[in-house]
Formats: structure tokens, sequence, C-alpha cells
């Protein structure tokens, strides 16, 4: 079946991870505009009590959430303009590029052996992010997720160097996954950082597995409990290309983010029914749905 790898986070807050929980009533005070919390708000004796994700602190003014680290959960370390790359594809009809891969491609630079037709060619420069979309997360048909603006995305490659889940970097050793994903290769690895599967930006990073572990009660069948976790054999070197996502408390999570209209996810899967998967970043707004549903809208179970 077509594999949708991805990772959701909300939109109440620019960045802020999260993952999925049930329903429940929200609190009253934490209804409107999520009680003036920056982060988790929940309602102790009848008022608002603010509380920070992991790596933040509460301000003086009991709402606001500061933090004194450079690289912080679920920040996106933006500015008034934006990195663009504009490529101009070589036509590769009837190459064989399979036994390209980028570790040869980085450490063969000045090889003759490399051909300058088998490199994607692009330019890259800035441009001025429009007022019009600054701070909108909405996207029609989807578009590229340019580098840092997605920088929890994990992509799961297996022994092939292809592709073949994402995941959701929780902390500097820990990878949230589908369980779905872990009898799809004999061997995998994990790419984070990654633009353009094409070409190496220097922003990427490889890391190893050590253990992986699924949900008791997932079931393949019916894709129920589908969650697993990944732990690498070394920490992450957090950078604006590569941060975790910020998980809420559980309250948080069942009581606000699960009841927002619609959700951001992003990944490198299919850009369509029998197309192949995209070797750029992809990111699209999605509204969420129950699982009935869900399944039903598609014919992919």
């Amino acid at each position: 079946r077509d594999q949708k790898y991805h990772s959701v986070y909300s939109r109440l807050s620019p960045g802020f991870g999260s993952v999925l929980y049930v329903f429940a009533v929200i609190p009253e005070l934490c209804e409107t505009k999520n009680g003036g919390c920056d982060h988790f708000c929940k309602v102790v004796y009848g008022k608002v009590q603010c509380s920070c994700a992991d790596g933040y602190f509460l301000g003086s003014d009991d709402k606001s959430c500061k933090s004194n680290q450079t690289y912080k959960c679920g920040a996106i370390h933006s500015s008034p303009t934006r990195t663009v790359f504009r490529y101009e594809r070589q036509n590769t009809t009837g190459v064989n590029t399979t036994g390209l891969n980028m570790t040869d491609l980085e450490t063969n630079t000045n090889s003759s052996d490399i051909e300058e037709k088998f490199v994607p060619k692009y330019t890259i420069f800035e441009e001025t992010i429009p007022s019009v979309m600054a701070g909108n997360t909405r996207i029609v048909n989807g578009q590229d997720c340019p580098p840092g603006d997605c920088p929890w995305q994990a992509l799961l490659l297996n022994e092939d160097d292809t592709g073949f889940c994402g995941g959701t970097i929780l902390n500097e050793y820990i990878i949230l996954t589908a369980a779905h994903c872990l009898n799809q290769s004999r061997y995998m690895y994990i790419k984070l950082g990654e633009f353009d599967t094409l070409v190496d930006h220097e922003n990427e990073a490889t890391h190893f597995v050590e253990t992986i572990v699924a949900h008791k009660n997932y079931r393949p069948d019916t894709y129920h409990n589908d969650i697993a976790l990944i732990k690498l054999t070394r920490p992450i070197k957090f950078s604006r290309f590569i941060l975790p996502a910020c998980l809420p408390q559980p309250e948080f999570a069942e009581k606000v983010l699960m009841r927002q209209q619609d959700g951001l996810v992003s990944g490198f899967g299919r850009l369509g029914e029998g197309r192949q998967a995209s070797p750029i970043l992809q990111r699209l707004t999605v509204p969420y749905v129950d699982r009935h549903t869900c399944i039903e809208s598609t014919r992919l179970r």
C-alpha cells in the first residue's frame, strides 16, 4: 500500500509538536484562546493554570513560556527571509544512476568518475516572505517544506538507501514512528535534517538504531495502536535544521490539540495515487477526522 510518511504538529502555536490522543470536554476557562497560556492550560480550583513543555519555564506573567536553550523543542528559527532552492534538473532518461548515493558524492567530490550531468543543478537565493504567509500554516495542495521549517522530521531508510517511512524526533535519542514500518525492511537507519533526498546540503545527519519498541497492543490487521519508538545509538546534535517536537501533557492533547479543525503533516510520501515518493520534503494541512471516517475515505486500509 502507499506509504504516508508524516509527522503531525499543532497550529495552536508555531512549531508545537504533538501526538494523537482522544477527545475530551475542554474546561470552559481554557476553551477561549487556550486560557491565555503559551503552551499548556488546565483549570485548578476554578482558575487557569499555565505550564510549559520540557526546556521551557513559565514567565513572570504566569502565561508565557521562555527558554534559555538555543535549540529547544518545537521552535522554528524563522526570519523575514527564507532560503529558496531553485532546481534545474537534468534529463537523465535512460541513464542508470542507481549506483550513486550521497556518500559517494560527498567522499568523491573531485572524482572524474562522477559526471556532472548526474548531479541535479540548483541555485540558492534569499527572498522575502510575503506578509500574508507569515504565520500561516494552511496549504491547499501541499508545498515544499523549506530546510528548518519541519526540523523534527525523520526519514527511515532501508538497506538499499531508499526511504520507506517517516518519524518524529522526540528527544536526543528517541524517534517516534509507526509500528507497521518495522516489518518493511531487514535493516534500517535514520536520516535527520533531510530536505532533498537527491542533494546533500550538509545539514543532514545519519543515525543508526540501537533498539526498537512497538506498542504491545499493535494490531497489524486493523492498525490499532500503530505506534513505535526507535532508540538511536548516539545522541542527536540539534541545530536549526534538526529539533525535537514538544510532547504535550495528556490533558492538553486531549482537550485542546485534538479539538482543532486540522493539523499539518509532513514527509516524503507519495504525491498521489500511483505516483512516486517525493524527493523533496512536503507539508500539507489536513482535517482531523475519526478513524472510521479516515478508513472509509480511502481503499488503502
